[in-house]
């Protein structure tokens, strides 16, 4: 049994130093959530093997509100699965560690989400605790750029040569009007999914001013833009941390589908952060039941394939205690 250290707070660049160590994505950094989150709600998670880290990760406690009145059990969410130490074979024992921690500290209930996590569909002892999983979609940078072009879908490439020819500018913007901006081309391209028959929401104006305070004016996040003759037509935002970076929102005006501005702004985030010498980007994921021609966000699904990337199964858990 691994052993597991459980700490309130932990110095920023002690925290880093930490990570640097493992296996780790810029989600295991806290500042990337802690927008909605009280500070006595977040912990912080150090896991040893004798004298020898290896894994650490974050969790928050959530309280569930019965009828929306009485306040209910308590429960130990873990947004990303801990990050590992590099060749770590200890992602059973990690979750028997998180289990046994949230089982003596009175929770109700373990979740781990998969974002960027493990695949733990071939743990027979886990079977019964999967909750949602997704496809995530990892494209390796180590290769040269021409490289990284000839593994887009034949679709894709000609996107983006199709945007080029109409001179669309790729920018970065790392102002409070700039993110703000984001959330506009988010909820366009939210309305045209909903005409397609995948509705999803776009948070509040609030809750981007307090990620961009947080996440985007000195941390982790930054956001590209493309524009067409001076005016912003679509929005790719994303984290980066060491050697990994991921895809996190994602916006575009009518024009902007017009002028395939995304698949440009995709391509060009590929050349600067390989640039800087990333060498992972996590592109995101779906539903694992997305593969399906009939789910609704098959698209999506096919969308993101076809950039080349590696398809990772990232599995979900949600074990009552």
């Amino acid at each position: 049994m691994l052993k597991l250290e459980q700490r309130k707070s932990v110095p920023g660049e002690e925290w880093r130093q930490l990570l640097a160590a493992l296996e780790s994505s810029p989600l295991h950094l806290p500042e990337v959530l802690v927008v909605g989150v009280a500070p006595a709600d977040l912990d912080y998670f150090v896991l040893r093997s004798g004298a020898e880290v290896v894994a650490a990760g974050l969790g928050i406690t959530s309280t569930r509100r019965r009828l929306k009145l009485f306040k209910g059990a308590r429960e130990l969410y873990v947004p990303v699965f801990p990050a590992l130490a590099k060749g770590c074979g200890f992602a059973a024992e990690v979750v028997a560690a998180l289990v046994q921690h949230a089982r003596l500290s009175g929770y109700r209930q373990l979740e781990i989400d998969p974002r960027s996590g493990q695949d733990l569909s071939g743990l027979p002892e886990l079977a019964s605790r999967q909750g949602h999983s997704l496809f995530e979609f990892t494209v390796d940078l180590s290769q040269d750029l021409e490289a990284i072009l000839r593994g887009l879908h034949k679709k894709h490439r000609k996107n983006v040569r199709e945007a080029e020819v109409h001179g669309l500018e790729i920018v970065e913007d790392t102002s409070l009007e700039g993110f703000l901006a984001l959330r506009e081309m988010q909820e366009s391209s939210s309305e045209r999914a909903a005409e397609r028959g995948n509705s999803y929401g776009v948070q509040k104006e609030e809750f981007f001013r307090a990620t961009y305070e947080a996440t985007y004016r000195n941390g982790p996040g930054r956001v590209l833009f493309a524009r067409k003759d001076g005016v912003a037509v679509a929005a790719l935002a994303f984290l980066s941390y060491g050697k990994k970076a991921v895809t996190v929102r994602s916006g575009s005006t009518p024009l902007g589908y017009q002028t395939s501005a995304m698949y440009l702004l995709q391509f060009e985030l590929f050349r600067r952060l390989q640039q800087e010498g990333c060498l992972e980007l996590n592109i995101g994921g779906v539903p694992v039941e997305a593969a399906e021609p009939t789910h609704p966000q098959h698209g999506l699904f096919t969308y993101k394939r076809y950039y080349g990337g590696k398809q990772c199964l990232r599995t979900g858990l949600i074990i009552p205690l």
